[in-house]
């Protein structure tokens, strides 16, 4: 079983020692960092990197299945994944968590993440990465690769249905002209 880990090892370390993570807050407070202050909860750096819109829509595309962590009951979450969900719900009040997976592929790379929601502009969501897991885990590229590849297929289908229903409607449309014409059943405007 592999697992990937989403924690950021550099907040990982200001974490762990008293003395960083002191000399982390007065820095960013005196450099004036908002953006790194917002990434903070009780003066601690948030160890998670959130996920970039690509990498969603990667997992979105691959793994069309979401339920919330509660919910997931299709395989057993490894030890070391669940470690790093009690850290994230724990310390950094990461409560509202999803699990991304196939249900026709168990054990293919199932992702743990966790979705926030910005207080005042409430259409605004983070996603920040947790973990995933599989019995091998692929590099992102190939997944990017993998769900480039299904949403060609998938628009490629969708064109050619389009096609064949244009198709009929010509064919159609021609027959029912026909018909239309040879009816006689109406009276003419014309003499």
């Amino acid at each position: 079983m592999e697992i990937e880990l989403g924690y950021q090892e550099s907040a990982t370390d200001v974490l762990t020692d008293v003395a960083e993570q002191k000399k982390w807050n007065e820095l960013v407070d005196k450099l004036g960092l908002i953006g790194q202050r917002s990434i903070t909860t009780d003066d601690d750096p948030l160890p998670f990197r959130a996920m970039t819109t690509h990498e969603l829509r990667v997992y979105e595309t691959l793994f069309a299945t979401e339920v919330s962590l509660q919910d997931f009951g299709v395989e057993m979450i490894p030890l070391r994944v669940l470690d790093t969900i009690a850290v994230a719900k724990k310390h950094f009040k990461l409560s509202d968590m999803k699990v991304r997976h196939d249900l026709a592929k168990i054990n293919e790379d199932p992702i743990v993440y966790a979705v926030t929601q910005d207080p005042i502009n409430t259409w605004i969501k983070t996603y920040y990465f947790i973990a995933r897991w599989g019995t091998t885990l692929l590099d992102f590229p190939t997944l990017a690769q993998m769900a480039a590849d299904k949403k060609r297929g998938e628009w490629q289908r969708r064109a050619n249905d389009s096609r064949r229903l244009a198709e009929n409607l010509e064919r159609d449309m021609e027959q029912n002209l026909e018909a239309f014409a040879d009816s006689g059943a109406e009276p003419s405007l014309y003499p």
